[in-house]
């Protein structure tokens, strides 16, 4: 079986069996095209964007600590609050 091999965008190659019918095969094997620079970038981006989530979560916690002392509050000022 003859195979030959086709130069793709990316530095992808693809061989192909040239035997046609149900065997017929096509194999791709990808190239290590991904730059040091773009893999620092990308895993930045994501521990910054981890980071405001958890932010966030914080100050929502927070917001409601606050809320919740208030209602307690004032519940407690017009007499209908529980003493405890």
């Amino acid at each position: 079986m003859r195979t030959r091999e086709i130069a793709l965008e990316r530095n992808d190659t693809v061989n192909m069996c040239e035997e046609r019918g149900a065997r017929a095969r096509q194999h791709v094997s990808r190239g290590l095209s991904t730059s040091a620079k773009s893999f620092f970038v990308h895993h930045t981006q994501q521990l910054i964007a981890a980071a405001q989530v958890g932010d966030a979560m914080g100050i929502r916690m927070k917001i409601t600590e606050m809320k919740m002392r208030l209602i307690k509050d004032a519940l407690k000022a017009t007499g209908r609050g529980s003493t405890r």
